[in-house]
């Protein structure tokens, strides 16, 4: 007689049989009894829902209701999430097992090959953790333009300037193959060190800064015909050289003669005419002079 009925009548005693049954019972666990009758399992002593690792549960430890399968892993030195390993995914566990750890440092926690102190490889890596990428190797690029140092050295560019005749462009960009560098005007000084591409007395960094339609973005190729103003010695596509048509603006339309097709009468089909309205404008008016006269005669 524990002072309540069975559930069959209605109570709430899971047990009738057993006096230490009942809702006021202290829960023993482990037994395979649910003394206080409260429905949950007897093999959940921390109540968070996974039952013991030793009684054929997932809970590496029922005695802490925040370690289970399902917890976040914290870098609190205990195994929340119970998959056998201490702090993993956090910045105090050595992920990659080199030894070193996030928080001492390891700047890429995810290779073996990269921590501090590590030896510098020719490989891209930051493998000694000192914020330079493959210093002292063959493949040190200080200046990360893309050409390593010992390229730069050889091909005469600053390897602590990305751009190093600043015109703009980046001296990868310019030179395009290291082995191959380009010069377009063929004088013997390469793109990436030449501050005027093609040789037409306008400087590179002018030449594509222009915005010819308004738009306010630079049109660097004028003609579209696939080269940039800078490389291009027609830069118009007018028939008249660069050189020769200069940076005036005849027109006085705001765009320069070397970028003016149609304005600075000095190439193109106007071939250096300078009747106002250009070839067709001088056919007009001789075309007008001509009728006039044949009607006075009539």
């Amino acid at each position: 007689l524990d002072g309540f009925d069975a559930t069959e009548a209605g109570g709430p005693d899971c047990d009738d049989d057993d006096a230490d049954v009942n809702p006021d019972a202290v829960e023993v666990y482990y037994d395979g009894v649910d003394a206080d009758c409260d429905g949950s399992s007897d093999y959940d002593a921390d109540r968070d829902g996974f039952d013991a690792l030793a009684y054929g549960g997932d809970d590496c430890d029922d005695t802490d209701a925040l370690v289970h399968p399902d917890a976040v892993e914290l870098a609190n030195g205990v195994d929340d999430d119970c998959d056998g390993a201490i702090d993993d995914g956090t910045t105090t566990f050595d992920d990659d097992g080199d030894g070193f750890t996030e928080a001492a440092g390891d700047c890429d926690d995810g290779d073996a090959t990269v921590f501090p102190g590590a030896e510098e490889l020719p490989d891209g890596l930051d493998n000694d953790c000192d914020d330079e990428i493959d210093e002292g190797t063959g493949l040190a690029d200080a200046d990360g333009d893309g050409l390593s140092d010992a390229e730069e050295a050889e091909l005469g560019t600053n390897p602590l300037d990305p751009d190093s005749d600043a015109d703009g462009y980046g001296d990868l960009e310019e030179v395009k193959d290291p082995l191959d560098p380009v010069d377009t005007d063929g004088d013997g000084t390469i793109d990436a060190l030449d501050s005027d591409d093609d040789g037409d007395g306008i400087y590179t960094v002018d030449e594509d800064a222009y915005d010819i339609d308004g738009d306010n973005q630079p049109d660097t190729d004028v003609d579209s015909d696939g080269l940039l103003n800078s490389r291009d010695t027609d830069s118009d596509g007018d028939g008249a050289l660069d050189v020769d048509e200069g940076v005036g603006d005849d027109d006085g339309d705001g765009v320069p003669n070397f970028l003016d097709a149609d304005g600075d009468f000095k190439g193109g089909a106007c071939g250096g005419c300078d009747v106002p309205g250009g070839p067709q404008g001088a056919w007009l008016v001789l075309g007008a002079a001509g009728l006039l006269a044949r009607r006075r005669r009539g």
